[in-house]
């Protein structure tokens, strides 16, 4: 007949040797041991077959397997009624697997279970197996095409200095007057900026520069706007093929959250703050075995964002990589609420010394850590995610619409100025007028000069007789 650990512990000699050697301990009778456990992937998968037996693995249970080996005992694994961890009830019982626990249906909890100050009143905790932060996972959300993207490739204080750089050496350029304008159909002024432009869009420069002091100035002017516009071209092309996606950020979202840690009760702090969220219903707590559900369906559509362990969050990821090969979660850089996690066995158990021993041994050579990472296939498929997305598609017209507004305003400009000239032809020629007194023709050229403008207008001079 195979004894309970309580019916074993209370031979003397049983108990006084694990007091005194727990490293070495071993039963003689291997006892069976009762263990409470629920399913937390990646550390405990939990099935149940047909017969009602419950079978189970991960890390959790290869640890039990080891010590079970270690220390000589048999175990047989409970699930609480309720499927959570444990909180504490009203009459000063607890809930889930600290309740099983507590009243001693059962001689250990597998878990791994946070380690709180409120469980560890009812409770004796283990060595710590592992530390772990909770993060925050949302949707990645779609690629976003910016249609004024053309803009980007220069910071606003670029396109400023530009607009300075090119205002300083349009007006140097009127103050040196060393431009020879001989054309006649615009003024000066016009004439020199449209210089500056020229030369921005790598276009030629049919201009003749007496003197040093000109040179100098278009010379500098030519190196900035070479600087610049490759700049511009490489960083335009760069941003073209990738398109930004929107950063997920809880405020202004609901929230769902695992219900093992058992915060409820908090009084003050980041965590009184989140379980206050409850009473405007914006945060759900829902138990861990749903969490896959809701982060496929509510996180996935942009409504939620979930609150979650680290582990359970590389899980739950490289699971929808495995299927899907796309990363289509987003997880926080901020980290919070760090906490350690441990088995528990019942208060004042002498069973823990041992237990901790083992525990020690096995942290000592890494082979949990390695059973988790063995756990989770392509663990590390979507764990550092860009904010940027690389897309190979044709552009389109409502990611480049923005470029063509500005050809329109172009355009448009232009219209209502050749209007301007078809309408109010007199200030054309006069303004012609003007630059040809100014540009120091011959006599003669001015007289044929006069006689063209005179049969442009019906035989009458517009020209100022000397």
């Amino acid at each position: 007949m195979v004894l309970s650990l309580e019916e074993s512990l209370q031979k003397e000699e049983v108990l006084e040797d694990l007091l005194l050697n727990p490293q070495s301990f071993r039963f003689r009778d291997a006892p069976e041991v009762v263990v409470a456990a629920e399913q937390w992937v990646p550390h405990v998968l939990m099935r149940q077959g047909e017969t009602g037996n419950l079978t189970a693995s991960g890390p959790m249970i290869n640890l039990l397997d080891m010590m079970s080996r270690s220390i000589n005992f048999t175990y047989r694994l409970v699930r609480p009624s309720d499927g959570s961890w444990g909180a504490p009830l009203p009459n000063g019982s607890w809930s889930g697997m600290v309740g099983v626990v507590q009243r001693e249906a059962a001689d250990m909890g597998l878990g791994p279970f946070a380690v709180t100050r409120s469980r560890s009143l009812v409770v004796a905790f283990s060595q710590t197996l592992f530390f772990e932060d909770v993060v925050i996972l949302a949707s990645k959300g779609k690629p976003e095409h910016n249609p004024w993207g053309f803009l980007f490739p220069l910071a606003p204080a670029v396109w400023a200095a530009l607009l300075m750089a090119m205002t300083c050496t349009w007006a140097a350029l009127l103050i040196l007057g060393v431009w020879d304008f001989g054309s006649g159909r615009v003024n000066r002024a016009l004439d020199a900026l449209f210089l500056q432009i020229r030369t921005l869009l790598r276009q030629g420069m049919d201009c003749d520069l007496p003197g040093s002091a000109g040179r100098w100035v278009v010379g500098g002017w030519l190196l900035v706007a070479m600087v610049t516009t490759w700049s511009y071209t490489g960083n335009l092309m760069s941003l073209l093929v990738r398109a930004g996606g929107p950063s997920p950020h809880p405020i202004g979202q609901r929230s769902t959250y695992q219900r093992h840690h058992g915060t409820g009760n908090t009084k003050e702090g980041i965590l009184a703050e989140l379980h206050a969220l409850l009473e405007v219903g914006r945060m759900h707590h829902k138990p861990l075995n749903m969490m896959a559900q809701f982060l496929g369906t509510l996180v996935r559509d942009g409504t939620h964002v979930l609150f979650i362990d680290g582990s359970t969050s590389l899980k739950l990821q490289a699971d929808i990589f495995s299927k899907t090969g796309r990363c289509e979660f987003y997880k926080a850089r901020e980290t919070f609420m760090p906490l350690f996690y441990a088995m528990i066995g019942k208060k004042d158990s002498p069973l823990i010394p041992a237990i901790d021993a083992r525990i020690q041994q096995l942290l000592a050579s890494g082979l949990y850590n390695k059973w988790v990472l063995s756990a989770i296939p392509n663990a590390t498929a979507c764990v550092s995610l860009s904010t940027s997305i690389t897309v190979k598609e044709p552009l389109t017209l409502a990611t480049t619409w923005g470029m063509f507004v500005v050809l329109v305003c172009g355009l448009s400009l232009a219209l209502i100025c050749f209007v301007v000239e078809v309408f109010f032809p007199r200030l054309s020629v006069e303004t012609s007028g003007d630059q040809a007194s100014r540009s120091g023709f011959t006599k003669e050229e001015r007289n044929l000069q006069e006689i063209s403008l005179e049969a442009a207008n019906g035989g009458k001079s517009l020209l100022p007789q000397k």
